[in-house]
């Protein structure tokens, strides 16, 4: 994701889209909102795995989606930026957008033919992606 300063992801998501779950609140003041981890089908995981990606899942805090990121100008300093777009993970996706924008920034910008699971679809793209931007 591309965030602007003093934004959550969940400003860039309206608060979901479809297959993203409700969120939980806390029963108790002690324990954090979650909500419940979303299904591989959604991020278009590739049959073989879902199973063991649904098991792998654990309720997500809530805060991750919407605490507010912060940005002082360090990314000008970085060297080589890059941004990876799985293109057949776009419906209800922010990335696409995000990938438009990296493009705009004139980063480095590639595709790759699988769902947002990559390292799981295509292991040895990703590798070959990353030995490039290193």
């Amino acid at each position: 994701m591309l965030p602007r300063g003093n934004r959550s992801q969940r400003f860039f998501t309206g608060g979901g889209g479809a297959g993203f779950p409700a969120p939980r609140h806390a029963s108790d003041s002690t324990a954090m909102a979650t909500i419940d981890p979303i299904p591989a089908e959604v991020f278009k995981v590739n049959p073989r795995d879902r199973a063991w990606v649904n098991a792998q899942c654990t309720p997500h805090p809530l805060a991750t989606f919407e605490q507010r990121i912060w940005l002082k100008g360090a990314i000008a300093r970085v060297p080589k930026i890059a941004h990876v777009l799985a293109t057949e993970f776009q419906e209800n996706s922010l990335f696409p957008a995000c990938h438009e924008r990296a493009k705009a920034k004139g980063w480095s910008t590639h595709t790759i033919p699988c769902g947002h699971d990559a390292m799981l679809d295509l292991p040895d793209d990703v590798a070959a992606l990353l030995l490039r931007f290193a």
